[in-house]
């Protein structure tokens, strides 16, 4: 599941990173000088709080029904899917997760992460 959305051209040309901008922003704040960059830094904050409430907003919209099923081993399964879908429709996306010592592996049911899997097969599903 993708959190943050990417930025439109304007955006990655004109804005520069997001912590770049907040970075100097506190800097401006604290030494004190406004070098007549008060538009250009309310401009600034505009932008990253812009940005933020997108991603916000992404979140908002992609939230899925999650389940987690640890059958042992460092082998644990995780499932998404629209809330009230049941453990038998086939629309599930589920993730397997690997451990191994500190490694960890995940792998997509079917090799992506397509809601087209049903959860009570997550055991018989290949992964990859």
């Amino acid at each position: 599941m993708t959190v943050f959305r990417n930025r439109n051209e304007s955006e990655q040309q004109g804005a520069g990173s997001v912590e770049s901008i907040l970075l100097s922003i506190l800097d401006a704040i604290n030494s004190g000088s406004s070098n007549g960059a008060t538009e250009s830094t309310l401009q600034d904050v505009k932008d990253c709080l812009s940005i933020i409430d997108g991603n916000t907003q992404d979140v908002n919209r992609s939230t899925k029904f999650l389940r987690s099923d640890c059958v042992g081993s460092g082998v644990t399964y995780v499932g998404y899917a629209e809330p009230g879908t049941t453990d038998i429709d086939s629309v599930w996306a589920i993730v397997r997760y690997t451990e191994t010592g500190c490694d960890a592996v995940a792998e997509w049911a079917d090799g992506n992460n397509d809601y087209d899997n049903v959860w009570d097969d997550r055991l018989t599903l290949t992964y990859s």
